[in-house]
């Protein structure tokens, strides 16, 4: 695709050793041209339980609505289950951020519940969405089609 995803070390996805703290290091979205763009990280870990939260964001306006969040959030996703070995990863989003719930969605994350009005804008309050794929959801979309 043209996006690279390193850590904040420089190593790329697929080389990044797991730290043994309970904090994964955030995964930098660089552009080709060197164009810091944004970030993806997973966080809050629950060894115990086998859980992580998620979350993403775009810096730069340029870079929306080209498929990238989406590629990010699949990239993600797919390292939580293959490297860090989740059970579940689950994460949360505005009601008024339509374009990342579509992401979430298509990367197989299901809304599980909503905080009302948890979230104070300008112009009153905002729901905050839960969405969560499980392991077994996630191996499914992996699995090659017959």
């Amino acid at each position: 695709m043209g996006l690279f995803f390193y850590t904040q070390k420089g190593s790329i996805i697929s080389t990044v050793d797991l730290p043994t703290t309970e904090i994964i290091e955030p995964f930098i979205l660089i552009a080709p041209d060197g164009t810091f763009i944004g970030e993806s990280v997973i966080n809050e870990l629950d060894r115990e339980n086998n859980s992580a939260n998620f979350r993403i964001v775009i810096f730069d306006e340029d870079y929306l609505d080209r498929g990238l969040g989406s590629w990010a959030v699949e990239k993600t996703r797919d390292f939580a289950f293959e490297q860090v070995g989740l059970h579940r990863l689950e994460l949360e989003v505005f009601s008024f951020n339509p374009r990342a719930k579509r992401a979430y969605e298509k990367a197989g994350f299901r809304l599980e519940g909503i905080k009302r009005d948890s979230h104070k804008t300008a112009d009153g309050y905002a729901d905050t969405l839960i969405m969560s794929i499980l392991e077994k959801e996630w191996k499914v979309l992996k699995k090659p089609a017959d």
